[in-house]
C-alpha cells in the first residue's frame, strides 16, 4: 500500500491505523521531528473515549539528544506498566567486579524515571515506541499508548518493529521521490520563464 501513496500524510496515516489494529492499544500517534528537534504529531488512530495529540508540538527538550541518540539505535522500547519499580541486576557490577553492561539494546532496560513520570503524567501506564529512522536520522517516532498496563508479546513487537523498518525504507523512497519532483518542477518552471523571457524580445 504504501508505494502506491501519493505523500508522506497518506503513508503515516496508514501506519498508525495498521499499528493500532495489530497492537489494540489507546491510541497510537506518528510524531515528526523538524530540523530544530522539536516535532509534531501528525497522523493519529485512537478509541473514541481518549484525548486526541494530532497537531500537537513538542519542544526539542521533550526527547533530549541522549535519547534521540539512543532511539536510533534501539527501534523498540516497551514499557508495558510505568507503576512497576525497576528490578536491579545481581550481583551489581561493583559486587560482581565486572564492568558495566550495555544495555543499549535491552528491550528490558528500564526508562528514566523522569520518563515513566512524563508516563503517567500523560494519564497512561503503558507504552511502546518504534523508531523511523531515514538517511541515519531519527525523522520521527511511532508511540502506542494504553491507559491500563500492556504487555506487548514478543511476536507482534517483532511485527510492528518490521513494520516500523519498512515504513522508514519507504518514507526514504519517498522523500527521494518528492526531491525529485521538485527539481524538476523548479527546473520546468525556470525553461518557460526563460521562453517567455526570450519571445518578449
Amino acid at each position: 500500500k504504501f508505494q502506491r501513496y501519493k505523500s508522506l500524510q497518506s503513508m503515516a496515516e496508514q501506519i498508525v491505523e495498521t499499528i493500532k489494529y495489530i497492537t489494540n492499544m489507546d491510541r497510537v500517534v506518528l510524531y515528526k521531528f523538524f530540523d530544530d528537534h522539536s516535532g509534531k504529531v501528525i497522523a493519529e488512530s485512537k478509541n473514541d473515549d481518549i484525548e486526541s495529540y494530532l497537531d500537537i508540538h513538542y519542544p526539542a527538550s521533550d526527547i533530549p539528544a541522549q535519547a534521540r541518540e539512543l532511539y536510533t539505535k534501539n527501534w523498540v522500547r516497551l514499557t508495558p506498566n510505568a507503576d512497576l519499580p525497576s528490578s536491579p541486576l545481581i550481583p551489581s557490577s561493583a559486587d560482581g567486579k565486572r564492568p558495566l553492561l550495555d544495555m543499549t539494546q535491552s528491550l528490558l532496560r528500564s526508562l528514566s524515571p523522569i520518563h515513566l513520570q512524563y508516563v503517567r503524567n500523560q494519564g497512561i501506564r503503558a507504552s511502546m515506541s518504534m523508531s523511523l529512522v531515514t538517511h541515519n536520522k531519527l525523522w520521527g517516532l511511532i508511540s502506542c499508548h494504553s491507559r491500563e498496563a500492556t504487555y506487548i508479546p514478543q511476536n507482534v513487537r517483532l511485527e510492528c518493529e518490521n513494520l516500523s523498518q519498512l515504513f522508514s525504507w519507504h518514507l526514504y523512497a519517498k522523500e527521494e521521490e518528492l526531491l525529485i519532483q521538485k527539481k524538476e518542477t523548479t527546473e520546468a518552471q525556470r525553461l518557460c520563464a526563460t521562453r517567455a523571457l526570450e519571445c518578449k524580445c
